[in-house]
Parts: structure tokens; C-alpha cells; sequence
């Protein structure tokens, strides 16, 4: 576990691409499975039309947990 600080940090350290928008959905789709939730791309595409581009958040591999 690391906090929101060592993440912001680490592109200086280790080269890290951001995900595709389909990567991040793989990503979110295989937390579900872990979890034992029901997946459904639409939270997904709400969550990106909502949330991260309207604040200009790029997406991260560690977002969808």
C-alpha cells in the first residue's frame, strides 16, 4: 500500500504508462471477479464520462480497487 503522494511521485521514478480506457476496464472488470461484485461496463463509462474528465484526472492502473 502507498499513498496518493509516492503514486503522484513514482513516473520519476519507474516508467508506469497510464492504461487504455479499455486496459482500465479489464483492470476494473478484474477487481469485480476478485471481489465477488457484478460487473457492468455502463458504472464504468459513467465513472469516466462523470467523474474523471470533467476534473481532467488522468486514469491510473491502481484506480479501480
Amino acid at each position: 500500500m502507498v499513498d496518493e503522494a509516492f503514486l503522484r511521485r513514482i513516473h520519476y521514478k519507474v516508467f508506469c504508462e497510464s492504461p487504455t480506457i479499455e486496459d482500465f476496464v479489464q483492470i476494473f472488470r478484474n477487481y469485480c471477479d476478485q471481489a465477488n461484485v457484478p460487473f457492468d461496463r455502463s458504472v464504468v463509462d459513467q465513472l469516466l464520462v462523470h467523474y474523471y474528465r470533467p476534473r481532467k484526472i488522468p486514469i491510473r492502473g491502481c484506480q479501480p480497487p
